[in-house]
């Protein structure tokens, strides 16, 4: 499991580079995309450590859209370029009942095993 220190270590050295002058639009969109991963991870340390200890979950009302558009970046970086993944995302988008990081983590499983079933296809 990842340790607190760990994402700590992460989140820091993605501020670190943030920091620093100069960056390309692209590179500070890779460092958002460290925050988010390393954030979402916190999250779900926590959640295996309640998991652990038996701890309900704590859901909340989400809209759809918003969540799809966070977790985006994560799942095209887990995807890599053998899989594409396209939002179609409806207008007005819906609103559920759920605990986030539960959501998170059926998200990347559903991206994981979409990557493990591409048989090393080529997308374009």
């Amino acid at each position: 499991m990842i340790s607190t220190n760990l994402l700590t270590a992460i989140l820091g050295g993605a501020d670190a580079i943030a920091g620093r002058n100069g960056h390309n639009p692209e590179t500070l969109e890779d460092i958002e995309a460290i925050r988010a991963t390393a954030s979402r991870g916190a999250r779900w340390r926590a959640k295996m450590l309640a998991f652990g200890r038996q701890q309900t979950l704590q859901p909340r009302v989400l809209a759809v859209n918003d969540v799809m558009l966070g977790i985006a970046t994560v799942l095209r970086r887990l995807l890599g370029n053998r899989v594409r993944l396209e939002l179609a995302l409806e207008q007005p988008g819906r609103v559920v009942r759920v605990d986030p990081t539960a959501l998170d983590q059926v998200l990347v499983n559903l991206a994981m095993n979409a990557r493990g079933r591409d048989g090393g296809r080529r997308h374009n």
